[in-house]
């Protein structure tokens, strides 16, 4: 029996090829808790805090161990009643779930990210772009969408949203050092709307449709980046965006470039977004 677990774009779950409908709250909550660690153990009370809230109900515990049964019989349905399975492990005072990265996208994003940055750092600039656009493709999606805001406020949550974002900004920093690389400019595009004020992402997208001969694209990039700032922060642009912008307004345009067909289009655009700042 084959299992394979999706967290970006939303929480999934296949069975032998066929979809798991995983409609119950608690179960999604501690299921996508148990994912985040990563094949680590998940203390019973952070569990119980995930899934319960600041103040369970006194029963909670006993809640816990139904939700654990009914999470493994996900898994395994034909799983006798407290049969420990081979995928949820209780483990000291806590639980783990067996995960991999044949088993779970967040896993293979991982392995990927942590392949193609090493192949990085020993000069593999090839092995290194095709690492990055194989994870990246991954997680084209935000990690874990739909589920409720309190739950990823939490650490691991956060640490792996940010890890999917250093990645992308990674990715590019590499094609701009060495053109060769440039393999995933839509996927990282998809993945910056999804992080509209991390502004190392933003301005290395920037530099990279610079390069690539689409300052037209940069520029608005950066307007629109400037007015994200300054709505949601009330903050200006920092130095590494606003000299992405500088490059980009000393861009050659690109004939082919749908947003940008002559000189003149050129000229009215630096003129519109200069008018901005």
């Amino acid at each position: 029996m084959t299992v394979r677990l999706r967290v970006a774009g939303g929480l999934r779950m296949w069975r032998s090829g066929a979809e798991i409908d995983i409609s119950g709250p608690r179960q999604r909550v501690m299921l996508a808790t148990l994912i985040a660690a990563r094949g680590n153990v998940v203390p019973t009370p952070e569990v119980i805090d995930a899934v319960w809230g600041e103040q369970p109900s006194p029963s909670a515990v006993n809640q816990l161990h139904r939700l654990v049964g009914q999470i493994r019989r996900l898994f395994e349905p034909d799983l006798p009643a407290r049969a420990p399975g081979r995928w949820l492990h209780a483990a000291g005072d806590g639980y783990r779930l067996s995960v991999d990265p044949g088993t779970c996208d967040l896993i293979a994003f991982l392995d990927l990210a942590h392949r193609a940055r090493k192949a990085a750092l020993d000069g593999d600039i090839a092995r290194a772009a095709d690492w990055y656009e194989e994870g990246l493709d991954i997680v084209q999606e935000p990690l874990f969408a739909g589920l409720d805001s309190s739950l990823l406020e939490r650490p691991a949550f956060v640490a792996l949203f940010r890890k999917r974002i250093s990645t992308a900004a990674d990715a590019a920093g590499l094609a701009i050092a060495d053109p060769t690389a440039v393999r995933c400019v839509p996927v990282l595009r998809k993945i910056a709307a999804s992080a509209p004020l991390d502004e190392p992402l933003q301005a290395r997208l920037m530099r990279l449709l610079t390069l690539t001969g689409r300052p037209a694209q940069a520029l608005l990039l950066y307007a629109e980046t400037r007015r994200e700032l300054a709505d949601q922060l009330g903050a200006d642009p920092g130095p590494e965006l606003r000299s992405a912008h500088l490059e980009a307004l000393d861009g050659v345009p690109d004939p082919a470039d749908p947003l940008l067909t002559s000189v003149t289009d050129r000229v009215e655009l630096r003129d519109r977004v200069s008018r901005q700042l």
